[in-house]
């Protein structure tokens, strides 16, 4: 094959932008229906955005009535979809278009830079086959718009060019604040080292941040209003401590230096890590080589290459194998167009020096089989073929989507359960308390306040140790419980002490105001305890053991005035209490419910 025929392979050739959309829109569908088919069961994690959702259905206001986790757009998102149209499996359809989009905009923004259809379609094949998780649509999201309206305004720079630059940015600010942040600082080196000398370049990005300051305006005004926006940053971070020390993995701690066969999910993640690693430099250093630099190409590649490197220290921590993809649309717009850069130069470059040519072009090919099968093997795409059904034919597919439509929208959503048997608790749950009660939970499993329809209590959705531990953090959880009904907690005895050490004054008040009626077994093996407001009185009971159901809170204008006190008083006395108390308590155990 003539030389010049194998470098127009490669290259691609440049296409008509109509004919790009056109493919884009077909790509994005494509995705929808795999993601939607192949999905399934959404996992517990993706449950904590849907419980922050059912807060603002509830009527509730980020920071004052709860935990604003720093991503208030996503769970908006979630509950406006929730208004409309309730369940696990809307749920699934915002996430799996969000992850489309995100996929379409992927393939954008991969044949502008690369200027091959078939470079872009198979760059965008490998962010699916990563798999990201759905609630993690954000992190593929943010930094391929980020990229397509950057490349967009660096190529014809207008007003309404940066003003969507700067728009995008702040929109990505609330979808995640660290992912706003790391798109602001990607885009801030790109507009910096691209244009026509330093004057016009700081006046570009001075427009650029107004621009994004003037989008986050009121919203940075609205929490300042209600809890300070000192405050706000400091229960960000606070929020963040549960996964610090998951940061800057270390080489020691990964399992390819311990093994490399067999080569399974934790050896597939490791090579797409140091992939990333290597691509947060290596095609700055190309771009230094090269003769000629457009401006929209310099500009992208910048911005992914700063934004990898965020992720590569914030975002790609332990378990590696499920965070991996969060990284995708970075490495595969990068990596494609490393790829097609080094081949053309193979190309052009072979009759001068042949045998450096082919060893960069086998280290090339290597590297890129190795990522491909890597992401092919930690994205199980075989297993989620399978489960789509796509193979069967039609009318399986049809039957799956109404089969998936019908258990995650009917409730209670029994099949949608994350694993294993959905606890009777739900139910029970739902059926004896009030739709404005609040239930307490000591650990992490926002599903059960999903499921049930309850909203958390103490503004808190889950409680980890070492965070929200300060004094005035917990004063701040009692004083939430003064203004809130919650009849029922559910206590994970097996991690007890944990919490106790976290949280003192909180354990104190769950032993010394609540009886517990019941236990189950969670999937862990942990025991979790049902423990009903003992100053609350039952007006029925619920299924064959009796449990207090429909509760009566004459009672409760006699408790004192503030909990914290009682909470304090009561540290030194709840023991003898308490065993009074499970002395007369009948206590159930659930047959064999899991989380």
């Amino acid at each position: 094959m003539p030389l010049s025929s194998l470098l127009s392979l490669v290259s691609g050739g440049r296409v008509p932008s109509r004919h790009n959309a056109i493919i884009a829109t077909v790509v994005a569908m494509l995705v929808f229906l795999f993601r939607v088919l192949a999905e399934g069961r959404l996992p517990n994690d993706h449950y904590m955005h849907l419980v922050w959702a059912q807060r603002l259905l509830f009527g509730d206001i980020p920071g004052r009535d709860f935990v604003d986790p720093g991503m208030p757009l996503m769970y908006t998102l979630s509950a406006i979809v929730q208004h409309v149209w309730p369940g696990p499996f809307s749920e699934t359809l915002l996430t799996s278009a969000m992850i489309a989009v995100a996929a379409s905009l992927t393939f954008l923004v991969a044949t502008a830079l690369t200027g091959s259809r078939v470079v872009a379609l198979a760059a965008t094949a490998l962010e699916v086959a990563l798999w990201p998780r759905l609630y993690g649509y954000p992190k593929i999201l943010v930094p391929a718009l980020t990229l397509f309206l950057l490349r967009r305004y660096v190529r014809r720079p207008s007003l309404p060019g940066i003003w969507l630059l700067g728009i995008s940015t702040g929109l990505t600010f609330l979808l995640r604040h660290d992912l706003g942040l790391f798109a602001f600082i990607g885009t801030s080196a790109a507009l910096l080292t691209t244009g026509a000398g330093a004057h016009p370049r700081m006046r570009v990005w001075t427009s650029y941040a107004l621009r994004t300051a003037l989008t986050l305006f009121p919203y940075l005004l609205f929490v300042q209003i209600v809890e300070g926006l000192a405050e706000n940053l400091r229960e960000g971070y606070e929020f963040s401590k549960s996964d610090a020390h998951q940061l800057l993995l270390s080489p020691s701690a990964l399992p390819w230096f311990e093994r490399i066969l067999p080569f399974g999910d934790a050896e597939a993640a490791i090579v797409i890590y140091y992939v990333a690693a290597a691509l947060c430099i290596v095609p700055l250093a190309r771009l230094v080589y090269r003769e000629r630099r457009d401006d929209a190409t310099v500009s992208v590649l910048v911005c992914t290459s700063v934004m990898l490197a965020c992720y590569w220290v914030v975002i790609l921590r332990h378990p590696l194998t499920a965070r991996i993809a969060d990284a995708g649309a970075l490495i595969v717009i990068s990596g494609g167009w490393m790829v097609v850069d080094l081949a053309r130069g193979a190309v052009t470059a072979f009759t001068r020096r042949p045998w450096r040519t082919a060893i960069v072009t086998a280290s090339v090919v290597c590297a890129t089989v190795a990522v491909l099968f890597s992401a092919v093997t930690v994205g199980h795409l075989d297993e989620r073929v399978e489960k789509s059904r796509i193979g069967d034919g039609l009318s399986k597919v049809e039957e799956r989507v109404t089969a998936l439509a019908d258990a995650g929208t009917s409730w209670p959503w029994t099949w949608y359960w994350p694993s294993g048997d959905q606890p009777a608790v739900i139910e029970y749950l739902n059926e004896c308390t009030a739709p404005t009660d609040r239930v307490l939970m000591t650990w992490s499993a926002p599903e059960f306040f999903f499921f049930s329809g309850r909203s958390f209590g103490a503004g808190h959705a889950l409680f980890m140790p070492g965070s929200f531990a300060t004094p005035a953090d917990r004063e701040k959880m009692i004083e939430r419980l003064d203004g809130e009904r919650v009849p029922i907690a559910l206590i994970n005895e097996t991690e007890r002490d944990a919490f106790a050490l976290s949280f003192p004054e909180l354990d104190a008040l769950l032993r010394d105001r609540y009886a517990t009626v019941a236990t189950f077994t969670i999937r862990d093996g942990s025991s979790i305890a049902i423990a009903v407001r003992d100053r609350l009185r039952a007006t029925r009971t619920y299924g064959p053991d009796g449990w207090p159901c429909g509760f009566d809170d004459e009672a409760r204008s006699s408790e004192p005035r503030s909990r914290l006190q009682r909470a304090t008083r009561s540290l030194a006395t709840w023991r003898p209490q308490a065993q009074a108390r499970l002395a007369r308590s009948a206590t159930l155990t659930f047959p064999q419910h899991q989380h």
